[in-house]
C-alpha cells in the first residue's frame, strides 16, 4: 500500500496497452449487431431515420484513432503536464480560499467600527431610547448565548 501511494503513477496491467487485443472492439460490436426484440429494432430504425446510427467502418476508425499509441517519452510528458496543471489549480483555490476569508475578516471589522461609531454619535439620544436600546442589546445578546 505504501509503495501505491508513492509512486508517480499508478499502473493498471489489465487496462495496459495490450488490453486492447485482447478485449472487444466497438467495430465488432457494431458491425455484428442485429436487433432482437421489438424495442432493439424500434430503436435501430429510429436511430438509422435519423442518420445517428454508426457502421462498422466509422467505428473502426473511431477505434484505430483511440489506439493509437505514444511513446514513453510523451505518455510521461503529459503526465507531468497535467500534474502541474492540477498542482496549480490547487495552489489557486487555496489562495483565493485564503484571500476570500482575510477579505470577509477585514468586511466584518470594519462592518463593526462603523456600527461602533454610530452608536458613539447616538449617545445624544433622550434617556428613554438609550433604555430601549439597552433592553433591545441585552435581549440580543441573551438570543445569542442561547443559540450558542
Amino acid at each position: 500500500m505504501k509503495q501505491i501511494c508513492e509512486s508517480e503513477h499508478l499502473a493498471f496491467p489489465l487496462q495496459g496497452p495490450g488490453a486492447e487485443k485482447r478485449g472487444i472492439l466497438n467495430a465488432d460490436i457494431i458491425g455484428g449487431f442485429q436487433p432482437t426484440t421489438s424495442m432493439e429494432s424500434a430503436i435501430s430504425s429510429l436511430l438509422r431515420a435519423a442518420h445517428l446510427s454508426t457502421n462498422a467502418e466509422t467505428a473502426a476508425t473511431e477505434n484505430t484513432l483511440a489506439v493509437a499509441k505514444l511513446t514513453p517519452e510523451d505518455l510521461a510528458a503529459c503526465r507531468a503536464q497535467l500534474r502541474m496543471t492540477r498542482e496549480l489549480m490547487f495552489r489557486a483555490n487555496v489562495k483565493a480560499k485564503r484571500v476570500a476569508k482575510i477579505k470577509s475578516r477585514a468586511y466584518r471589522k470594519m462592518k463593526k467600527r462603523e456600527k461602533e461609531k454610530l452608536a458613539a454619535a447616538g449617545l445624544d439620544l433622550e434617556e428613554g431610547d438609550k433604555d430601549d436600546e439597552e433592553e433591545e442589546k441585552a435581549r440580543q445578546r441573551a438570543k445569542e448565548r442561547a443559540t450558542l
